[in-house]
């Protein structure tokens, strides 16, 4: 999988939020594809139009619809979902995600878990890694 023809859907109703995250990944990961939702319920019609490869959701749209997100994810298992949190959240809430962006983390952090969603390869996260460390 090339960043080339990676979808991500981003369901985040503020434009700040989704607006700093979507540059962020661009600039260190050009070519991704997003498209925005602000709600929950709108992402049924769009997993069948756009097909994404990857959903960042805001966990708080999912706080009291968790039974109508985990029936959306049982329904769509190749989506990979990453939660992002504004917040504290409960444990039930963050172990729905495969993995959790928060809102203080580092660039370097947040693009490094999007190519751990996207490598059909594991090592590839580990290769990433490796050439950020000195020779020390």
């Amino acid at each position: 999988m090339t960043a080339a023809n990676i979808n991500i859907v981003v369901i985040e109703p503020s434009d700040l939020v989704y607006e700093g995250l979507v540059n962020i990944l661009l600039k260190n990961r050009p070519g991704l594809r997003f498209f925005r939702i602000d709600e929950l319920e709108e992402i049924t019609f769009c997993l069948t139009k756009i097909k994404p490869d990857i959903v960042i959701l805001n966990t708080l749209l999912i706080q009291n619809r968790i039974k109508l997100f985990r029936s959306i994810k049982r329904e769509n298992t190749v989506i990979r979902w990453i939660g992002t949190v504004h917040t504290l959240i409960n444990t039930e809430t963050s172990s729905e995600f495969d993995d959790i962006i928060r809102i203080d983390e580092k660039t370097e952090e947040i693009c490094r878990k999007i190519v751990r969603m996207t490598s059909p390869d594991k090592t590839i996260d580990a290769l990433q890694v490796q050439k950020t460390l000195s020779d020390r």
